[in-house]
């Protein structure tokens, strides 16, 4: 386990590296870049971006860095109309189809042990912070990029941002609306 933790951890060093690479190219790039370019690198960008956070929460529980008050949901109303209005549920459900098995999830957290819904709760935290850093992150290089380059690689990093970080925070945000029944 010591070893997967040192390599998780040497991943995310490299992600850091490339991604300031990727910044770096994007800056010298300006809007000298073809459309097929933009799209690709901005792909890859917000994948790197967001990896350096995604691999660090694996190791370390990097949610604890964010008020407890922050993940609390204030108006689960609102909520709800987000997650429905885009359409987060069918990404929940491709997620869960892609990458998860769903008995193996119930097994684990859905055990009829409050220890079970605890350790789901602590997983969404853990999952969200490694979207919502990233998303934030990425959001902002966007305005800047909007001044410096070109507009399809903008655009590129700003649709895979929402896709690859902001649907992931409404959809742990959601989850943690689930109320087990007794």
């Amino acid at each position: 386990m010591k070893l997967k933790k040192i390599l998780l951890t040497l991943f995310a060093v490299f992600l850091v590296y490339t991604t300031c690479s990727n910044l770096i190219v994007i800056n010298n790039s300006g809007t000298n870049i073809s459309n097929l370019k933009a799209v690709l690198f901005g792909i890859y960008f917000t994948f790197c971006a967001t990896g350096i956070f995604a691999f660090t929460g694996f190791v370390f529980p990097t949610y604890k860095l964010l008020p407890e008050q922050y993940y609390k949901i204030s108006n689960l109303a609102l909520l709800k109309k987000i997650y429905a209005f885009l359409g987060v549920h069918y990404f929940s459900k491709a997620v869960v189809a892609i990458f998860y098995n769903k008995k193996k999830i119930k097994a684990t957290y859905f055990n009829g042990k409050p220890d079970g819904i605890n350790a789901f709760i602590a997983q969404t935290k853990q999952d969200e912070f490694g979207h919502i850093v990233p998303f934030v992150f990425i959001s902002c290089y966007c305005v800047y990029l909007l001044f410096v380059s070109s507009y399809v690689l903008v655009l590129s990093i700003c649709i895979s941002n929402i896709v690859l970080n902001l649907y992931p925070v409404i959809m742990q945000r959601h989850h943690r609306t689930y109320k087990p029944k007794n």
